[in-house]
Parts: C-alpha cells; structure tokens; sequence
C-alpha cells in the first residue's frame, strides 16, 4: 500500500506541469512528502490538509493556491509567488519563505515558527493570530498588512517594514526590531517586553497601553508616536521624539 501511494504521488509530480489547470486542481488530503514541485505553474491548486512535509515548491506560481490545514513542515517554497494564497491553520514550521511574494495572502493561525521570510513580499496580507516565534523575517516587507494578535516572540524583524500595519494584541517580547519601520502602525496593547528598537522608525504609531518594560529604545525616532498608559521602563527623551 505503501508503495502504491508513492506510485501515486509521484505520478501526480510527473503530470503537474503536462496537465491544464482545469484538467486538475483539487489534491486535497494527497501525500507530496519530499516532493519537487518548483518551478511549476500552480495557480489556484487546492493543497488543503495535503502533506507536503520537506516539499520543494521554490520558485513556483501558487498564486490563489489553497494550503489551509496543510502540512508544510520544512517546506522549501523560497521565491514562490503565493500572492492571495490560503495558509490558513497550515503548519510551516522551519519552512523556507525567502524572497516569496506574499501579497495579500491569509494565513489565519498558521503556525510558522522557526521559519525563514527573510525579504518575503507581506504587503496587505492577513496574518491575525498567526504563530511567528523565532521566526527570520529580517528585511521583509509587511505595509498595511493585518497581524493582531500575531506571536513573534524572539522573533527576527532588522530592517522590516510595517508601516501601516495593524499589530494591535501581538507579542514581539524579545524580538530584534532594529532598524524597523513602524511609521503609522497600530501597536495597541502590544508586548515589545525585552524587544530591541533600536534605531527604528516610529513615528506617528499607536502604543496606547503597549508593554515596552525592558525595550531598547537607543536612537529610535517616535517623533508623534502615540504612548498613552504604555508602560516604559524609563521615559521617552524629547530628543528621541524630535529627530
């Protein structure tokens, strides 16, 4: 039975890129553990509860594709194009994301801890409550994008931008954020405890009852920034809110 499923899975590679999108589109629950799929034109496959564990989908079309439930655990999808993409509950836990277009994707609750989004394209994407621990997403793009209630506990954000962005209720305790631009963003009630700020932009945001006990402010611009009930380990100097 086994070897029958391997047949079967591996028939299904064979034929991804011989067969039109309305021929096939549909593989859920299908097994493509340790697959290569890159460099595939993928638009609007439905991979939902699929397993892709250790699946290479680098620099393949997955735009519209549908990852909701799916099990993507160490999945290679570096310089995919997943723009509307569905990753909704999907676990990609250490998966590769770099340089991936992520524009206007969902990944509601999905679970990327440890993964690598270093440079990934977020724009307007709709992460709310997503699983970010520890996660690289050094110089990534994430403008006007939604992410309430988001984890990125010790996560690894140097040079990100999130101007726009809603991160009201999400969890940077111990992240590295230098550099960062969070001009305009909403940061209500989030908890930067232990984060580094340094040199980031925050001009103009929303830290309304935000927790920055023990945050590294060193050279950080909050000219306009918005502190009321925050709680700061040591006041904002009027240089730093001037610059």
């Amino acid at each position: 039975m086994l070897e029958l499923n391997k047949l079967l899975r591996d028939d299904y590679v064979r034929k991804l890129s011989q067969m039109q999108l309305d021929e096939v589109s549909e593989f859920l629950g299908t097994s493509f553990v340790g697959s290569d799929l890159s460099n595939q034109y993928l638009v609007g496959m439905d991979f939902a509860y699929a397993k892709m564990a250790s699946s290479n989908l680098s620099n393949s079309v997955l735009r519209r594709a549908n990852f909701s439930n799916a099990r993507l655990f160490e999945a290679d999808l570096k310089n995919a194009n997943l723009q509307y993409a569905d990753f909704e509950s999907a676990c990609l836990v250490h998966a590769n994301l770099s340089s991936a277009d992520l524009q206007y994707s969902s990944a509601q609750n999905g679970d990327f801890r440890y993964a690598i989004l270093r440079e990934a394209n977020l724009d307007s994407a709709n992460w709310t409550g997503a699983a970010l621990r520890r996660t690289n997403m050094s110089n990534a793009t994430l403008k006007h994008s939604l992410f309430v209630d988001a984890d990125f506990s010790h996560a690894c954000l140097d040079s990100a931008c999130l101007f726009g962005a809603n991160l009201s209720g999400a969890h940077f305790a111990g992240s590295s954020l230098k550099k960062a631009n969070f001009r305009f963003s909403n940061l209500k009630h989030t908890n930067f405890r232990g984060a580094d700020l340094s040199h980031a932009c925050l001009r103009d945001s929303n830290f309304r009852g935000a927790d920055l006990r023990g945050a590294n402010l060193k050279d950080a611009d909050t000219f306009g920034a918005d502190f009321t009930r925050a709680q700061l380990s040591y006041p904002i100097l009027e240089s730093q809110s001037s610059n």
